[in-house]
């Protein structure tokens, strides 16, 4: 919020002088003092005051009532045979050691998003930020031919990666700027979900143990800009991240011993996290819902075929 410009907040002449004396922001705004401001726009204290107001007001979160938060939650994502569900407003993390399908959950979640809504998904395009160069257009054709055959012809698999908008950064700066850019292309290409595959890679290549909390700044701007556009839009935010942590001696990696990357700050800003894991000795993997505020620690069993990240029937 802090890092929004004034004249996207409140347009009209205070929003231009401000932007003149170089106060482009609303942290540039509320961090100098009043009467520094007065002096720089030449204004009078009850301009000022009524400025502040107008962006308190603006930036204030407008309550929603239970039926408007119910009928988001039927607009959410759901995998099928499972209850793994992708909401809006929120972030939902995927977070796993190499190997276990997260990027594989974003390019399904990719094919199912552009569905109608009638056919379970959002109807809109897709914001795929891709830090790691993981994304495929392939495979992404080759899940959506394989998952939903009814409904993907070749007409549809044009308009379907038509609508999937790739942004690639490899450094955490990128990123960060990246994301706070994001809202033009929303409102412009009708996006109904981000996706940031992953989080993790920028933020641990460019920031070593001396620049923690360097790190914790840009990671903080990037949540809160995050939650905004979820929030504003009402579409969901899917990250992916990273694993930290040693192998338990003599005993394969089934990620159990492992924790999420990017420590604490980044971890109060996830809403929902599912972890993916291998499970030694068994074909399927092991998806568990170890944070979220309306669900148990839950945990189901899927794989990865032709048709991507498959929820296994119990």
């Amino acid at each position: 919020m802090a890092g929004r410009r004034l004249k996207r907040l409140i347009p009209g002449h205070f929003a231009d002088l401000c932007e003149s004396k170089n106060i482009k922001t609303v942290q540039d705004l509320i961090e100098r003092p009043d009467l520094d401001i007065i002096d720089a726009l030449d204004i009078s204290v009850g301009d000022l005051a009524s400025a502040l107001r107008k962006v308190y007001a603006t930036l204030a979160p407008k309550p929603r009532t239970a039926f408007n938060m119910l009928d988001a939650e039927m607009s959410s994502l759901t995998f099928e045979s499972s209850k793994v569900r992708i909401e809006p407003g929120i972030i939902t993390e995927v977070v796993g050691a190499a190997g276990v399908g997260k990027s594989q959950w974003c390019t399904t979640l990719s094919a199912m998003a552009y569905l109608p809504i009638e056919y379970g998904g959002l109807g809109g395009g897709v914001i795929y930020v891709d830090t790691e160069s993981s994304f495929s257009p392939s495979r992404l054709v080759e899940i959506a031919r394989s998952r939903y055959p009814k409904f993907y012809d070749v007409k549809a698999l044009k308009k379907l990666t038509q609508s999937i908008h790739v942004f690639q950064c490899s450094h955490a700066h990128e990123l960060v700027d990246q994301i706070t850019q994001l809202d033009a292309t929303i409102i412009e290409k009708q996006i109904k979900m981000i996706i940031v595959d992953s989080m993790a890679s920028p933020f641990r290549s460019d920031f070593d143990s001396k620049h923690i909390p360097e790190r914790q700044m840009m990671l903080s701007i990037a949540a809160s800009k995050l939650k905004y556009l979820g929030e504003t839009y009402r579409i969901p935010i899917v990250v992916t991240n990273q694993v930290s942590g040693g192998m338990k001696k003599g005993l394969a990696d089934d990620g159990e011993n492992l924790t999420a990357a990017l420590g604490i700050t980044w971890a109060h800003a996830v809403n929902v996290r599912y972890r993916l894991q291998n499970k030694p000795g068994k074909e399927s993997m092991e998806c568990l819902v170890s944070k979220s505020p309306c669900s148990a620690r839950l945990s189901f069993q899927y794989s990865i075929a032709n048709a991507g990240l498959i929820f296994n029937e119990k």
